[in-house]
Formats: C-alpha cells, sequence, structure tokens
C-alpha cells in the first residue's frame, strides 16, 4: 500500500511541474508600418521607395518590383518594402507579416533569394555595398519576417525585436 500511496504522489509532483515549463512568448499584433515607422525614426532611409504589397492600387512598376522578389503577396497578410530605384544603393528593408505559419519558409526562401541576387550584383562592383548585403539581417519571430540591408543591422535587430514585445 505504501508503494502505491508513493507512486501516486510520485505521479502528482510530476503532473503538476510539467505545466511549469518555459512558454514561448507570445507576439503581439502589431502592423507592419508601426515596425517601419519605428525603424525610420532611427535611420534615415531618405531615397529609398516603399512598396505595400497590400495596396490595391499598385502600378505595373511596382508590381515587377515585387515580382522580383519572388513574393506571392497572396501569402503576406501584411507587407512593406524599402528599396532603392536603381541598383547603386545596397540598402533594403523588408517586413512581412504571413498570413500564416505554413507560408513563413516559402517567404523566408523568396528573401534568402533575393539575398543572393544582390551578393551576384554588388560582387565585382561596389565593394561597400557588397559587404553591406552580406552582412545582411534575415529572421522570424512570429509571423513576422524581417530582411534589412544596412550598415547597422544590429540596431535594426533591435528596434525589430522591441517593437515586437
Amino acid at each position: 500500500m505504501k508503494r502505491i500511496l508513493s507512486l501516486a504522489i510520485a505521479f502528482l509532483c510530476v503532473f503538476s511541474l510539467v505545466g511549469c515549463g518555459k512558454e514561448e512568448a507570445k507576439v503581439p499584433n502589431v502592423p507592419v508600418k508601426d515596425i517601419v515607422t519605428a525603424i525610420e525614426g532611427e535611420f534615415d532611409l531618405e531615397g529609398l521607395m516603399e512598396l505595400d504589397l497590400t495596396s490595391e492600387e499598385m502600378d505595373e512598376l511596382s508590381k515587377s518590383m515585387i515580382e522580383g522578389y519572388g513574393i506571392n503577396p497572396e501569402d503576406v497578410e501584411e507587407g512593406i518594402i524599402k528599396c532603392a530605384m536603381i541598383n547603386l544603393d545596397a540598402r533594403e528593408l523588408v517586413i512581412l507579416k504571413a498570413k500564416d505559419e505554413s507560408k513563413i519558409p516559402d517567404l523566408t526562401a523568396a528573401l534568402e533569394k533575393r539575398v543572393e541576387t544582390q551578393l551576384q550584383a554588388f560582387e565585382n562592383y561596389v565593394v561597400k555595398n557588397y559587404e553591406m548585403v552580406e552582412n545582411h539581417l534575415l529572421k522570424t519571430k512570429g509571423n513576422y519576417i524581417i530582411l534589412a540591408i544596412s550598415e547597422d543591422v544590429e540596431k535594426i535587430d533591435e528596434i525589430f525585436e522591441n517593437t515586437l514585445k
């Protein structure tokens, strides 16, 4: 009887502690525009054009630029791309909010391909730009994905993380 009682107490202790494990923090629902605004508050993104992936009124140039990223707008709940119109400036900021988790791998792969394309474009062209692209930030947090090509991706990462707390 003591053995059964001891086992019952042991199981009770183990199962009561199971719920005490570390729970992954839930990412709040923050508009992509707010994240971009927070980054713009710290960084000069002057000269970069802005593409809103959810805009109803998109011209042909904007559509073709988005196609160049390989992003399917149907996979994106919200998304903003800030990029140069011509390939003299390597700075880019892409913030996407995937419609659901199943879209994240495809969106991330498209952005990885974009980085590879930019590396090839600047490889023998402008060393400073090549290094900037090489040291890019590409990460996900919840359904959010960020690609930042800048001289200070650490600071952009910090702003991104703080905005999603």
